[in-house]
Order: C-alpha cells, then structure tokens, then sequence
C-alpha cells in the first residue's frame, strides 16, 4: 500500500456565475482532498467585508462520479469550511478581506475528508474509491464578487481553486 499526496494540475479558474470542474484521477482510494481558493481582491475605497465572505463565494461543490454517483455535495461553501472547522476544533484556515485600497491574494482552504478522523489525512475508515469509478469530477459553481460584501472586485485572471488528493494505491497483488 502506498500513500500518495499529488496537487492536480487542472485549477478551477474563477468566474462569476459559471460552475467548472476538473477531473479527478482514478488511481486509488481517496481519504482526503484539500481544495485550496487563492482569489485576487481588491478593496476599493469604502469597503464592508460579508461575514465569511471567502467561503461564499463558492455557491456549489460536488464529486461526482458516472452513473450520478455523488460522494460530496455542498450547496454553500460555508458550509463545507465550517463542517471541517467542527471536525478539527477551530482549526481551519480562511483569510481575511482586504482594507480599503488595498489588493492581495486571499486564500481559503475547504478540506474534504470523508473519514472519521480528521486529523489523519490517509484515514481509511470511509473513503472515495477512484480507482473503482469512472468519470469521477469536481465540480465548483462560483459566486458573484458581490458576495463578499461591498467594495471588493475580483481580478478573474489570477484567482483559481486548486485541489491537492490524499490518495492510497495499491501495490501489485493487493486488494
């Protein structure tokens, strides 16, 4: 059995409205995905920050696989970043909006861990089995900037989410 850690190359590039997805590779049984949103914002001269404002910019976010097998479906992304902020005690890692006239890259991370124990990325106690599916996707739908509160613009062009798999694959002769 080997634990393998891989960042898909595929990003979801944000845009307003839209859903994208990309696929996931069907080479082990995943235990977890960290799915990382680096979103460029700048704040224009008068600024009020959405509470969570980050985690709702994302309107949906499933795992599908053929035959609508669904293995994750969240319809707020609060609610996928407050569920693992639970999970894990308070640790969890979104940043906050910029100040007025200023611009940077704010990151949220939206873990997804279908295990039992969240503080153990290769837990096998539930798992995604890739390698048992076909035409397994991530789909996320994007919300509007103006969901971050008032004042803030979204410069589409350098802000992606970007997904890194925890997967197990077995090794010749195992099942």
């Amino acid at each position: 059995m080997i634990q393998n850690t891989s960042t898909i190359a595929a990003t979801h590039p944000y845009s307003s409205g839209a859903t994208t997805q990309i696929d996931i590779p069907e080479s082990g049984y995943i235990t977890e995905i960290l799915a990382l949103s680096q979103i460029y914002i700048t704040g224009g001269t008068s600024v009020s920050a959405a509470e969570d404002a980050l985690a709702r910019l994302i309107d949906a976010m499933q795992i599908t696989a053929a035959g609508g097998k669904n293995y994750y479906d969240i319809t707020d992304g609060r609610q996928g970043f407050y569920r693992e902020y639970i999970r894990r005690q308070g640790q969890a890692q979104i940043d906050s909006m910029p100040a007025a006239n200023a611009a940077a890259t704010k990151r949220m991370l939206t873990v997804i861990h279908p295990g039992l124990n969240p503080y153990d990325p290769f837990d096998r106690s539930i798992i995604i089995p890739a390698a048992e599916l076909s035409n397994l996707k991530h789909k996320v739908t994007w919300g509007a900037a103006s969901t971050l509160g008032s004042g803030f613009t979204i410069t589409a062009a350098s802000s992606t989410l970007s997904l890194t798999v925890n997967e197990i694959v077995l090794e010749k002769g195992e099942r």
